[in-house]
C-alpha cells in the first residue's frame, strides 16, 4: 500500500477482488446514488471516486455477487433483553 489514506484502502480491498463503493465522510452512508449497488473493484472508477472526495469513508459490498464477503454485524443494546451479543 502506498499510504495510509482511505483511497488507497479501497484500491487495496478492489484488489483482494472486493467490490468498495464511498461513503459519505464521517459516516455510514452511501455517497452514491445506488449505495452498494455502485460498489467496483475497478481501479480507475475507485480513483475517480476518491479523487472527487478524499475524505469518503470505504464501503464494502457483501454477498455472493461481490466476493463472498460475509459480514456479521452485532449492536450491544443497553436495554434489557436486547443485546446482539446474548442472542
Amino acid at each position: 500500500m502506498q499510504d495510509d489514506s482511505l483511497k488507497s484502502w479501497a484500491l487495496w480491498y478492489a484488489g483482494m477482488s472486493l467490490s468498495v463503493f464511498p461513503l459519505k465522510p464521517g459516516q455510514k452512508d452511501p455517497a452514491t446514488e445506488h449505495g452498494f449497488k455502485d460498489s467496483s473493484n475497478d481501479k480507475a472508477q475507485i480513483e475517480r471516486w476518491w479523487d472527487r472526495c478524499p475524505d469518503y469513508n470505504v464501503g464494502i459490498a457483501t454477498g455472493i455477487e461481490y466476493g463472498c464477503l460475509v459480514m456479521i454485524d452485532l449492536d450491544r443494546n443497553h436495554k434489557p433483553g436486547e443485546d446482539g451479543l446474548k442472542r
